[in-house]
């Protein structure tokens, strides 16, 4: 089994290796062609002075240079002429676009129409398309995760988190969990509170600040997970749903406990825990504190291994507060 996942290891790092190899001969043949149309602008420009330059003054003879301009009829019958650096940059654009390189495409047009960019170097120049089209791409990749996330709360935010004094929150501590260094630790968060704590909240927040440093998250309440898992038993997809759940970096697991298992619930919760334990990290948030855990779960070895699994390798916050976040933000009986 070892060996099997470490060749699959090297087979997927032998891939990655093989995709930065031809990102960077794309990259390499994209800077070259934009030498090449600097080249053919520059001694087309040349051949056009000493075209016009040259004349013969003893003969009276004026050679007239040969115009490298086209000539289009416009639908108005009159005709418009086209340079050859128009023709060129137009031709770029279309094959950027083509490559689906909006970003480089949409810098360049800028760069076109900004007088101010005919200053910079070519490596200037082009190190500025390659940012751009970095730049989109993240972006995409970031709207991307956090759709697939299906946070219950997509706009929640570390930074939004409100630390009043009666919350009892250590800005310290949920500051670095935001780094996400726990993921790379493979440990887990727990987090409780009273309903309306703003629980959901913060665990949403967490999953937002993952997506950013672009590790893969799923939230779903727990009801929902052990309902699906009912249903994966009957139509054969058990296999298949447990294999979603395990490659996820962070799942994150609202309404933790909410309600008393079965005994099926229960094995089927441990299935899951035991099959991300020490592989990837997950949230709980719950109303209930860990020790309080075995009146949900059920007395037995389930419980102990289902807490074991959990307590020895998780974080705690625990947010207080005297009145629920719901009824602060909520609509105030003089907006009513």
């Amino acid at each position: 089994m070892a060996v099997a996942k470490e060749d699959e290891k090297k087979g997927l790092n032998q891939h990655k290796i093989s995709l930065e190899e031809k990102q960077k001969k794309a990259l390499d043949g994209l800077a070259e062609s934009f030498q090449a149309r600097e080249k053919v602008l520059i001694a087309t420009e040349g051949l056009r002075s000493e075209s016009i330059n040259c004349s013969d003054t003893k003969e009276h003879k004026t050679i007239q240079p040969e115009s490298s301009e086209i000539s289009l009829d416009t639908p108005g019958g009159k005709s418009s002429m086209l340079g050859p650096s128009v023709m060129l940059n137009d031709q770029t654009l279309e094959k950027l676009s083509d490559m689906k390189l909006q970003g480089m495409a949409e810098t360049f047009r800028l760069q076109m129409e900004d007088a101010v960019m005919t200053s910079l170097s070519f490596d200037e120049r082009f190190g500025l398309l390659v940012d751009a089209e970095w730049a989109r791409r993240k972006s995409n990749q970031l709207s991307r995760l956090i759709k697939s996330a299906k946070l219950g709360i997509p706009d929640a935010a570390l930074e939004n988190v409100e630390y009043h004094a009666d919350r009892h929150l250590d800005k310290t501590q949920i500051t670095r969990l935001g780094t996400c260094n726990y993921i790379e630790e493979k440990r887990n968060i727990i987090i409780l509170g009273a309903a309306g704590a703003g629980k959901s909240y913060l665990s949403c927040a967490f999953g937002v600040a993952d997506c950013r440093n672009f590790y893969t998250v799923k939230y779903i309440r727990l009801p929902e997970l052990l309902n699906d898992m009912a249903l994966a038993h009957s139509n054969g997809t058990h296999q298949k749903l447990m294999r979603q759940y395990k490659k996820v970096s962070l799942l994150i697991l609202d309404e933790w406990l909410l309600t008393p298992l079965s005994q099926d619930e229960a094995r089927d919760l441990l299935e899951i825990i035991e099959a991300r334990h020490t592989h990837s990290s997950t949230i709980f948030s719950s109303q209930f504190a860990p020790e309080d855990w075995h009146l949900k779960i059920g007395e037995g070895p389930l419980a102990d291994v289902i807490r074991d699994r959990i307590i020895h390798n998780s974080y705690t916050i625990t947010i207080s507060g005297k009145e629920s976040m719901r009824k602060i933000k909520g609509i105030t009986e003089e907006n009513k």
